[in-house]
Order: C-alpha cells, then structure tokens, then sequence
C-alpha cells in the first residue's frame, strides 16, 4: 500500500508540475486540470520542500522554471521512472559538491556565447570545474565520439545517426565584417563582385567557414587573401583597425558590433548557405544534472541569437 500511495503522489506531483511549465501559471494550470489552485500550489510546494530547492521562479507575473526545474522537466518527460533518478540528481545540484564537465568549442562561440552562459551555469553550480577546450569543429565533433569532451559547440557538423546527437541548433547568416569607416560599411548586403578589390583577411583551412566560402566563389573569385589565419580574435582585430575585410557569422565578434568598431553587412553569393551551429553529445549518453544544466543553458542562449533577414 504504501509503494502505492507513493508512486501515486509520484504521478500527481508529474502531472500537475508539467502542467503548470506548459502554461506558465498555477491559475492556468488549474483550469486546465479542473482542480483548485490551492491544491497546485500545495503540491507543487510539498514537492519543492521535499527536494529542498525552488522549481519555479516568478518573472513579470509568470512562472519560469529554475535550473532546477530544468532538470526535472527533461527527466520528467521520458516518464515516472525517471522521476526518482531525477530528483537524485537535484538533489546532488544543491550546492554541487563535485564533478566536472569537459566541453569543445569554436572559438567564435568561447568569444561570444560562453561567458554569458558560464557566468549563468556558476551561479547555479558554483563547485563544478568546467575544462573548456578552444578547438576546431571537426576536432569537437571527434572528441566527442571519442569521449574525451562531454559536449561540443560546433559548425556545420554532417548528420551522423547512432554517433552524436544534436541537443540544439541555429542557423547563422554569413557576413562581412569591417571598420565603420570602410567605403563598404553602410551598404545593405555585399556579393562577390562587390569585394574583387578588397583585401581580404582570409580563414584558413582549420576553420569550417573556408569551404563555404570556396564552394560560393564559383565564377566570381575573391581577391586573394592579405592573410590566411585560424584566430577570429586576429581577423576581427585587424578589420577594426581598417586593415581588410573577413567573413563571419555574428558570433564572436558581439562585442565589437556592441561597441560599433565593426559593422557587419549580410553576404550573399551562389553556394552560400547560412552556418549551422549546434550542441552535440555522443549518442546514448545520458547527461548527468551539472552537463544537462550546462547544455540547457546553452540551448536557451541559441534561441536568442535572432538570425539576420
């Protein structure tokens, strides 16, 4: 009897706190249910009290999951029998007293996405060692398979089924980034006969984007490069100082657009498609609560990255 009453309270404490994250509200989530708000309420506090943390918080008169809830709403969708191992792993996120995560990243994303997010994931997780690895994107994507990185931020990755998984992705208009002062900087958008008398500063071969850009030239060519390089830092510092022009996404070079020493103007050419870049793990893993937190994290900063007309 008493495994049953258990599993019962297990089932209602799913269903109503699913149901108050689908609609944002206890009122809502009442109707819904035709029960009365104060049995949600009394529920949902019994189950936050009981796992000693808080699921929801209250933004601008909505309820907005915590890192906490986060965690319970991945693990609460595969079904009540994950429910007992999920709130194992809350549990083990009060405080976070151990554990690490190893991830790969573009450097484009180490420039831009990540502090924002890292700064995010410590204040929830302040004892747990992030390793962060500055690589390639085919690097990530074989230090994933391989194990040595729990996650990986990465470009333009092929879809490879029973590999890795992609927990996230958003697609990335390419650009042209220079100085405000460039002749170029107030134009619209730019094609490859724009810039024959450009001087480019080129990514090399280590960067994803460098076949992109060689299947778009066609029987339009680019001048060729001032500078081949595979630090965007050093691109994005050198068309600041009005030394040349390169080709990039948006990500990484935030601050700089922020603080207007580069414009960045849309590029359009035959065989140019827009970037992909996703969150990957290896097939089959499943994530403990400090990486699962992480790649929340992560997957809530991807749909803020509003992609270009």
């Amino acid at each position: 009897m008493a495994a049953d009453t258990h599993g019962y309270l297990l089932a209602t404490r799913l269903q109503y706190f699913l149901t108050v994250t689908r609609h944002g509200s206890i009122r809502s989530a009442a109707a819904a249910l035709g029960v009365a708000p104060s049995s949600i309420s009394r529920v949902i506090a019994q189950f936050e009290a009981e796992l000693g943390t808080s699921l929801f918080e209250r933004i601008a008169r909505r309820l907005v999951l915590t890192a906490a809830g986060r965690v319970l709403r991945d693990h609460a969708r595969v079904g009540a029998l994950e429910l007992e191992r999920a709130q194992a792993l809350i549990r083990d996120m009060q405080g976070l007293r151990h554990g690490s995560i190893t991830i790969g990243v573009v450097e484009s994303v180490a420039r831009g996405v990540l502090p924002a997010v890292l700064s995010q994931f410590w204040a929830s997780a302040p004892d747990v060692n992030v390793d962060i690895k500055v690589l390639g994107s085919e690097q990530i994507l074989a230090a994933i398979q391989d194990g040595a990185c729990d996650l990986g931020i990465a470009f333009d990755a092929p879809h490879e089924p029973g590999r890795l998984d992609r927990l996230a992705v958003v697609s990335l208009p390419i650009g042209v980034i220079m100085s405000p002062r460039h002749r170029l900087a107030r134009r619209k958008r730019l094609r490859m006969a724009d810039l024959a008398a450009e001087r480019i500063l080129g990514p090399d071969t280590g960067l994803t984007i460098n076949n992109l850009l060689h299947a778009g030239q066609g029987a339009e060519p680019v001048a060729s490069p001032r500078m081949a390089t595979n630090s965007i830092a050093l691109m994005a510092d050198l068309a600041a100082r009005g030394a040349g022009i390169a080709f990039q996404t948006r990500i990484g070079v935030e601050h700089e657009l922020r603080e207007k020493t580069l414009v960045f103007v849309p590029f359009h050419a035959s065989g140019i498609r827009p970037r992909s870049l996703g969150v990957y793990v290896r097939t089959g893993l499943l994530l403990p609560a400090a990486p699962l937190l992480l790649s929340n994290l992560i997957s809530d900063a991807f749909r803020h990255l509003a992609p270009l007309p």
